[in-house]
């Protein structure tokens, strides 16, 4: 039986798409002390709170680094919310992985059949 986010981390009071979603499979990586919880939802969720439930997850658990997974049902469209939220998209990014800095300035993304196409504007797109 799947378990929702706000059944789980009771504690995380946040209130967002985040919380209703179904947790799949949590992953513990003794080796780089890191986790990893996969979910799906059926409401679009903003990077931001993936983001804050990542920060979450890493103080509760005193773990390195924290991944949350987030897989849609197959009838939503998440097209609007990428391109809204390309920018946060990329910022979130930058702060994860500190060299995608120069590879992700001034790209832009297209959604095309359920795909994220990233097309880069500089050198560096072969990486």
């Amino acid at each position: 039986m799947q378990k929702y986010i706000k059944e789980v981390f009771v504690d995380y009071q946040v209130d967002n798409n985040l919380k209703e979603s179904k947790i799949q499979n949590i992953n513990l990586y003794k080796k780089n002390n890191s986790i990893q919880i996969d979910v799906v939802s059926t409401m679009p969720i903003g990077i931001v709170d993936i983001a804050s439930f990542e920060k979450y997850v890493e103080d509760r658990f005193k773990v390195n680094k924290a991944l949350i997974n987030v897989k849609y049902d197959n009838n939503l469209k998440i097209e609007p919310k990428v391109n809204e939220d390309w920018e946060k998209i990329v910022k979130y990014k930058k702060e994860k992985e500190p060299f995608s800095r120069a590879i992700l300035k001034d790209s832009n993304v297209e959604i095309e059949n359920q795909n994220a196409i990233v097309n880069l504007k500089y050198t560096g797109a072969e990486f």
